[in-house]
């Protein structure tokens, strides 16, 4: 199924549902006006009613209840769901975070001693092997911030790039072809 079609399946679901709730709220309307008190009094008037009074009001208040609960699920049902306008809003704003975060980051490794840096790099690529050739952890000596620090830069950079092909494609599609051609250039 293709996104058109489940868009237009999703609608008519929606519609439906949302026929459904209105004629359950004129269900309930046409009994609240028949136990309204108003309505109770002239029936009161015109023969007698078995019906203890506050059992009609009690009949008018669950109706009440009915109409209210029906009005919130409108609401959540509503609430539920993005615009694709809201959505890349959310998107774009989130993207500026990260790279608020990159950019944070940076300045902050361009302070840190270049040799440290240096190690942590390896650290990253190279893991430590033995005679096995299994990767082993390092000795226990606590995280190097260094390394976390370096950590949260590539995976915002891919978190902002995956994010950005969701608000951009158009610009991720140049830098693709940018770089495909540079590739067959060198």
């Amino acid at each position: 199924m293709k996104k058109a079609q489940r868009k237009a399946h999703v609608r008519a679901v929606k519609a439906q549902q949302k026929a459904a709730r209105k004629a359950a709220r004129e269900q309930a309307a046409e009994q609240l006006e028949v136990a309204s008190p108003a309505a109770a009094e002239q029936t009161q008037e015109a023969t007698v009613d078995s019906t203890p009074q506050f059992e009609r009001l009690a009949q008018a208040a669950s109706t009440s209840l009915t109409l209210a609960e029906l009005d919130v699920s409108d609401a959540k049902q509503e609430a539920r769901y993005l615009s694709d306008e809201r959505a890349k809003e959310i998107l774009a704003s989130a993207a500026e975070n990260i790279h608020q975060v990159i950019h944070f980051a940076s300045k902050a490794l361009k302070l840190v001693d270049p040799k440290l840096v240096a190690e942590a790099m390896q650290i990253i690529e190279e893991p430590v092997r033995n005679e096995l050739g299994t990767v082993t952890g390092r000795p226990r000596r606590g995280h190097n911030p260094v390394v976390t620090l370096i950590q949260v830069v590539m995976r915002a950079d891919a978190l902002l790039m995956r994010i950005l092909a969701v608000t951009n494609p158009e610009l991720i599609g140049k830098a693709k072809a940018a770089t495909k051609a540079y590739a067959k250039a060198a």
